[in-house]
């Protein structure tokens, strides 16, 4: 599987380091980055070979907020205008794909909203929209249809195949799958029935034969990438490691995030008194001993000095390196999981004192997902 880099608020310093932390790619934020600066970081990477993806964020288009309404694609027409003509849409994907192929992306996610019902007719809309985009694209540029999925819905099984068949229906190449959470629990949802859905749903999209990218996962990217995607999006912050609707809304919602280590035999961000604790009872995970960032941090922790962009890049690498390394046959998932619940079992048998977000609740509810799975 491989890993994308979802770009964010000042997250694009981190471009030129992607490719050493193992990522293949990047998903481009207009909310958060002007079209010139995106420009010139594309040019300077340029000898990557990352595979850029335009996602052209047009969620609440009547409400444009930060840098979105910059860009040469924006639609001042549904400012005014109603924002259900296919044939604005249809413009309005040419745009995209213009703009992609102007300042050097690779790929286009179709545009697509937040609507107020993810019913029937908003999917096959959409599927149309992405339908155009992929008749209209220049070459050397490729289409994802984007798909917006409310974990809720996902509940219910019966609904994981009408979603699939809806927009599969014109055989789209790939897919930027996103999954709506309101309640948006980190780092990973713990509903057993909406993550073994999320999985099969996944699973469906990839039985046609398209790429399935996810975008704005965190610790669930094990999941998704045991179900079969072809790839998954993280990022620097918290709030684009998983899809906040308050991004896109005035006022703008920073990405202020505390340092924290991410700690594999949790599989959870851990503060600086967690992270002594583990050590202390040899709990720490061998990828953390050996990992490239580890003597640099506790250098900075020692000597009172800030680590805070250190734990960016400690984060992105395991993400890119072993959550994208598990695929549906070789068995990291598992290995993963259990590790953590044994560390987990340790902890409480030798009654170390952890922060109360340091709990195994999302991994018990994952392994229990594992089983119903199959």
């Amino acid at each position: 599987m491989e890993s994308y880099l979802q770009l964010g608020w000042a997250s694009d310093n981190l471009l030129e380091e992607s490719s050493a932390l193992g990522f293949s790619g990047a998903i481009i934020s207009p909310v958060d980055l002007e079209q010139s600066k995106v420009e010139s970081r594309i040019k300077a990477c340029s000898s990557l070979g990352l595979d850029f993806v335009l996602d052209p964020q047009l969620f609440i288009p009547a409400d444009p907020v930060r840098s979105l309404s910059e860009w040469s694609f924006w639609p001042d027409v549904f400012k005014t205008q109603d924002s259900s003509d296919i044939k604005s849409w249809h413009q309005l994907a040419d745009q995209v794909l213009e703009c992609a192929d102007s300042i050097g992306c690779n790929t286009i996610a179709s545009p697509a909203i937040l609507p107020k019902v993810f019913d029937d007719e908003y999917y096959s809309f959409f599927a149309s929209v992405d339908k155009h985009a992929r008749d209209s694209a220049p070459d050397g540029i490729s289409v994802l249809q984007t798909v917006i999925v409310e974990a809720d819905r996902l509940v219910d099984e019966s609904n994981v195949y009408k979603i699939a068949s809806l927009v599969s229906a014109h055989r789209a190449d790939g897919y930027y799958l996103i999954f709506l959470d309101p309640q948006q629990p980190r780092p990973a949802s713990s509903d057993v029935e909406s993550l073994v859905n999320q999985a099969k749903l996944i699973r469906a999209l990839r039985s046609t034969g398209a790429r399935v990218v996810v975008g704005h996962t965190f610790v669930d990217a094990i999941l998704f990438g045991a179900a079969g995607a072809s790839a998954c999006a993280t990022g620097k912050y918290l709030n684009v490691r998983n899809f906040e609707i308050k991004r896109f809304k005035p006022p703008r919602s920073g990405g202020g995030q505390k340092t924290y280590w991410f700690e594999e035999s949790v599989l959870n961000l851990v503060a600086v008194e967690d992270m002594t604790s583990l050590a202390a009872d040899g709990l720490l995970s061998e990828h953390t001993l050996y990992n490239r960032y580890i003597d640099e941090v506790r250098t900075c922790i020692t000597q009172n000095r800030p680590w805070l962009r250190l734990s960016w890049l400690q984060y992105l690498n395991w993400f890119s390196i072993r959550a994208c390394s598990v695929t549906p046959n070789n068995g990291l998932a598992d290995d993963l999981l259990l590790s953590a619940r044994k560390t987990f079992e340790k902890v409480r048998d030798e009654r170390i004192d952890l922060h109360d977000t340091v709990n195994d609740k999302f991994v018990r509810a994952f392994i229990r997902a594992f089983k119903d799975l199959g």
